[in-house]
């Protein structure tokens, strides 16, 4: 009895570790299939059709209009995953496995106060 608890308890970790990892790796994919899939959740649509509606929208951020543009000739592959059931996480290491630099995305440069940095700021070159 105890033994399949800890089982279920060294599953969830590795999920867990794996979502994590994937989140340093590549946030971009991350943050617009999990955007995506609230956006069909509350049109009621299946995933792949919200995330070819979710990437024409107009009020991207430029990151995800990037990810979305480098990943239109795969999607066909990506919206298979995605109907078949795939979690995040996999469709993820999908698209990084086509092609690494979808994920090269740049971020967004926030100070740990919240402060967007510009190159400068970041890189401690002061300007006189």
């Amino acid at each position: 009895m105890w033994y399949n608890a800890l089982v279920l308890l060294c599953l969830a970790v590795s999920i867990t570790a794996q979502t994590s990892d994937l989140d340093r790796e590549c946030p971009v994919c991350l943050r617009v299939l999990r955007a995506a899939k609230d956006f069909g959740k509350a049109r009621n649509m299946k995933v792949s059709e919200a995330l070819n509606l979710y990437c024409t929208l107009k009020e991207l951020e430029v990151e995800d209009q990037k990810f979305c543009y480098n990943t239109e000739n795969v999607r066909t592959n990506l919206n298979k995953l995605l109907d078949l059931g795939a979690d995040e996480a996999r469709v993820c290491k999908k698209v990084q496995a086509i092609n690494p630099d979808f994920c090269k995305v740049m971020a967004k440069k926030v100070s740990p106060d919240g402060v967007r940095l510009n190159d400068r700021l970041i890189r401690g070159v002061i300007y006189i």
